[in-house]
């Protein structure tokens, strides 16, 4: 019998409503801090996971749980930037019936408006690239 992957998750099982409610509970912060997720390519925000909640998470979500944000993060983004990815829609809108309450949810960030925050993801993106390109090179030549 093959074992199932440890971040696959079902949109019709019961750790996806699991975690849906636990998303759910988050609360819009307007000082949450903007950060750029490099998995993803997505923004995300500092509240859109109830604090100190993983402490008593269940061990076996965690990895479900970061696989299902990475893909609301990446839908977000591309939604704002007009192109939605039609790959992660049925996550986006699973996720929303369940876990209308999601922080990440707010209209603020996920319209037109949200632009701003696409931007900052573009910047990280194109510094991280050139990173690794810098980082290539010098393993090419490490007397450089």
């Amino acid at each position: 019998m093959q074992q199932e992957n440890p971040w696959h998750l079902a949109l019709n099982s019961g750790r996806f409503k699991i975690l849906c409610q636990f998303l759910n509970r988050t609360t819009p912060n307007t000082d949450a801090t903007l950060h750029y997720d490099v998995m993803s390519g997505g923004y995300r925000f500092s509240d859109e996971s109830p604090p100190d909640s993983l402490r008593d998470f269940d061990q076996e979500l965690i990895l479900p749980l970061i696989t299902l944000l990475r893909f609301l993060w990446a839908y977000r983004l591309s939604v704002v930037h007009g192109t939605p990815r039609n790959e992660l829609a049925e996550w986006w809108h699973s996720t929303k019936v369940l876990a209308p309450n999601w922080s990440g949810f707010s209209p603020e960030r996920v319209s037109e408006n949200g632009i701003q925050f696409a931007t900052f993801c573009d910047a990280r993106q194109k510094e991280w690239e050139e990173g690794v390109e810098a980082f290539e090179r010098q393993l090419q030549n490490p007397d450089l």
